[in-house]
Order: C-alpha cells, then sequence, then structure tokens
C-alpha cells in the first residue's frame, strides 16, 4: 500500500508541473510582446488590467497608469502573437467597453504602412474625442500633400525630359518654363492645387503639338503624369 501510495503521489506531482508549464506557457504566449508608453496632457480615465483594442481586437493590456513631467503615462503591453497588427503610427484615446462596465484603450491607426510598435516607443495619446479627429484629419492631409508632391515630381521629370528633346527642341524654352514653375509648385502642394486648371491648359496645348508632330507616346506620358496630378488634387 505505501508503495501504491508513493506511485500515486508521484503521478500527481508530474501532473502539477505539467499544470505549472501549461499555464506558464499561456502566460508567455498572451505577452512576451513590445511594451510602449502612450502620453496623454490629462489623466485618462483608465487602469491596470484595462484592455487594449486596435480594430476591433484585443491586442494587449494596460500595465500601469503615472504621472510624469506634468503628463500622464500609461504603460500598455502588446500580446506577442498581435505585436504586427499595431504600426507605431498610431494614436490612443479611452472609450467605454461593450456593456458600459469599464474602460479600453483604442488605437487608431494613422499609417497602416508604418512600422510595428516596438519595445520603448513613446505614442500620443487623444485626451478628447475632437483632438482625435484632428489628428486623424492632419495625417489625412499630410499624406494628401506627399501625393501631390510626388505627382508633381513625376510630371516634373516628364516636361525635363521632353525640354531636352532634340525632336522638339523649338519647344524646350516652353517646357523649361514650365519644369521651373512645376519645381516651386512641388514645395508648395497647395498653391499647385489652386493652379492645376491653368497648368492643364498649357500641357494640353504642348500635348496637341507634340501629337501634330507624330510624337504619340511622349504626348500620352505628358497626359497621364497630369491627370495623374489632376486626380490627386482634386481629392
Amino acid at each position: 500500500m505505501a508503495q501504491t501510495s508513493s506511485h500515486l503521489n508521484h503521478i500527481a506531482e508530474r501532473f502539477s508541473a505539467l499544470a505549472l508549464v501549461l499555464a506558464l506557457a499561456g502566460t508567455w504566449g498572451c505577452g512576451g510582446g513590445p511594451e510602449a508608453q502612450v502620453r496623454f496632457d490629462t489623466k485618462p480615465a483608465v487602469s491596470a488590467g484595462d484592455p487594449v483594442v486596435v480594430d476591433e481586437v484585443e491586442v494587449g493590456v494596460v500595465k500601469a497608469v503615472a504621472a510624469r513631467d506634468g503628463k500622464t503615462e500609461v504603460a500598455i503591453r502588446i500580446n506577442k502573437e498581435h505585436a504586427q497588427r499595431v504600426p507605431s503610427r498610431i494614436v490612443f484615446a479611452v472609450e467605454r467597453a461593450s456593456g458600459g462596465s469599464g474602460a479600453r484603450l483604442v488605437g487608431h491607426v494613422l499609417d497602416a504602412s508604418s512600422a510595428p510598435l516596438k519595445d520603448g516607443d513613446s505614442v500620443e495619446g487623444a485626451d478628447s474625442s475632437l483632438e482625435l479627429t484632428l489628428r486623424q484629419g492632419a495625417q489625412m492631409a499630410s499624406r494628401f500633400l506627399d501625393k501631390v508632391k510626388r505627382s508633381m515630381s513625376s510630371l516634373e521629370k516628364t516636361v525635363d525630359d521632353l525640354a531636352r528633346d532634340e525632336r522638339v527642341q523649338d519647344l524646350s524654352s516652353r517646357f523649361r518654363t514650365i519644369g521651373e514653375e512645376l519645381k516651386k509648385l512641388r514645395d508648395d502642394p497647395e498653391r499647385a492645387k489652386a493652379e492645376v486648371d491653368r497648368l492643364k491648359s498649357e500641357l494640353e496645348e504642348l500635348g496637341a503639338t507634340l501629337m501634330e508632330r507624330g510624337l504619340t507616346p511622349a504626348a500620352e506620358r505628358l497626359r497621364k503624369e497630369y491627370e495623374e496630378l489632376a486626380e490627386e488634387a482634386a481629392k
């Protein structure tokens, strides 16, 4: 009997050890990701243990809330399996949890193509829905201006290439003049947006001349670049 009891105790100990390993594995599986700080101007209504949510998926947890340098820092940990879901260009805001009980820290992605949030990063928190809307609007405006700049650069290159084309040497001065203007407008996308219609008439006239001379590929390239610019400017 004593031997049987010892054997059963040994089995029980092994099961206990296995259960502990599985429990730790589960803990490691849902943690182990990057830890970052979310900075708020005022103390947010969020506490340690509240969930961190991105795109309606619970991706982590609030670890601590502390005052620092006149602001409030909310320490968060992102679960390892969701680390790629949380980009570094993101702003967090506090929302009531579904059902009205408790709070959750919700991440609003500003740029999904930005690098994933990494350990030690510090990101901004929005203290109100108005601030969140302004931050999102500013990001959209920034992306728009970047697109206009890229379109301007592409059109500028096309015009510069045509200015050097020996087949249209008599038009080179006009192409160079437009090229110089495009360089200036590229650094002022807001003004470029207002100048699109005027550019259109000049480029259409030059495109028609290229077509008359049988330079259809060059005319089509010019038209394509302009239309891409006009499309971005109209957004």
